[in-house]
């Protein structure tokens, strides 16, 4: 026997009298959910054509993740897949939108997903409790407000998880880094109260130095200060 006609996936084969699927080819319903397979048999000098029609069951697959792909290679090379990263302004105040949404997809016809952050280790429960995600895929600000970059120097890192309507999902890390934003100094000890003699010359010393801090990685050395008029 042998298929003629119908098995342009290459999704079927024959075994003798009966039809199989090939090892390497799996049946798509959402590609083709239906085949009219040709048969041919034949007793070596004669030959009769059957027809066979095969209907696809839907089998519900688990939502997965779109990624960006980038050339980083010479000109042959294929485009690498991205990691998920995000990136969010330290001290960033609650409901503060964190970058591009993240996309997902589901195959099956109608159905729905949703996404959600994941505890486990130590950073993951952090960006459990410190950021959300809606079923549009964007992440916001959980937090009244977020750590700055001296805290967390190397951000989150995040377990998040897509799920389907029947509760099969996916998952994979996503990256969601602080970018430092630039903070004013501060009198942490203000007011100041100093005393001097009225009797004082010129450069003498009036109190102790009035002393201000930055919380920017090393701007506290490089403060200057002035008098308002």
């Amino acid at each position: 026997s042998d298929l003629t006609y119908g098995n342009s996936d290459m999704v079927f084969d024959l075994d003798g009298a009966k039809v199989m699927t090939t090892d390497d080819v799996a049946a798509d319903f959402e590609k083709t959910n239906s085949y009219a397979l040709k048969i041919k048999v034949s007793d070596g000098e004669l030959d009769s054509i059957g027809v066979v029609d095969i209907e696809i069951t839907d089998v519900n697959e688990k939502p997965n993740f779109v990624y960006e792909y980038k050339a980083e290679g010479g000109a042959n090379d294929p485009p690498v897949k991205q990691p998920l990263q995000r990136v969010s302004p330290e001290s960033a105040k609650q409901d503060a939108v964190v970058g591009a949404k993240i996309i997902a997809v589901d195959v099956d016809a109608g159905d729905s997903i949703s996404f959600s952050f994941e505890g486990g280790t130590t950073s993951q429960n952090e960006c459990k409790a410190d950021f959300k995600i809606d079923a549009a895929g964007q992440i916001r600000v959980k937090a009244a407000e977020l750590a700055s970059v001296i805290e967390k120097p190397n951000g989150y890192s995040c377990k998040l998880r897509v799920t389907d309507s029947k509760g099969l999902f996916s998952e994979d890390t996503v990256t969601i880094l602080l970018s430092d934003v630039n903070e004013p100094p501060s009198f942490p000890n203000a007011p100041f109260t100093v005393t001097v003699k009225e009797d004082a010359v010129a450069m003498d010393l009036v109190g102790s130095p009035i002393k201000a801090v930055d919380p920017d990685v090393g701007q506290t050395a490089t403060l200057t200060y002035s008098l308002l008029l």
